[in-house]
């Protein structure tokens, strides 16, 4: 699948816990979003039925982000798949600080042989949700009979 492109700009006020070490905490006008590549639901995770949330603190330095941390336990395939994809956000280059965002993945609906697109809820830069449809588990020795 190619790699498609969102943007769009997205304004919300968040509150959020600045940590001893940020100098500004991210909200308001500044959290517009102004280009973030579609988030995916990694094939190998999907396969292996792994679900969870992803929870990172990041860093914007001039509009573009600088440091992502996973701030909570969650399956290293997600917590890749979530950092590789708020690394492409970009901002205003006026802005900088720090924000937490979560990226949730989840399976649900029918089991599909195919992969299919997953559904995507956005509240940038707050949450991310990702859900797939469940594999449809191949029997690699079963014979019709």
């Amino acid at each position: 699948m190619t790699n498609k492109v969102i943007s769009t700009i997205l304004t919300l006020a968040f509150l959020a816990s600045a940590q001893e070490t940020d100098a500004h905490l991210i909200s308001g006008s500044e959290s517009t979003v102004m280009h973030a590549d579609i988030p995916k639901y990694p094939a190998v995770a999907r396969t292996a039925r792994v679900v969870g949330d992803v929870r990172l603190h990041v860093t914007v330095n001039r509009g573009t982000v600088v440091g992502v941390k996973a701030t909570s336990e969650a399956n290293s395939m997600l917590v890749s798949a979530a950092t590789e994809n708020v690394k492409t956000w970009q901002f205003q280059p006026t802005v900088s600080g720090s924000f937490d965002t979560t990226y949730s993945y989840d399976l649900k609906g029918e089991e599909v042989f195919i992969e299919t697109n997953p559904r995507l809820e956005l509240q940038l830069p707050l949450w991310i949700r990702i859900t797939a449809h469940p594999p449809k588990p191949m029997c690699m020795d079963c014979r019709a009979e």
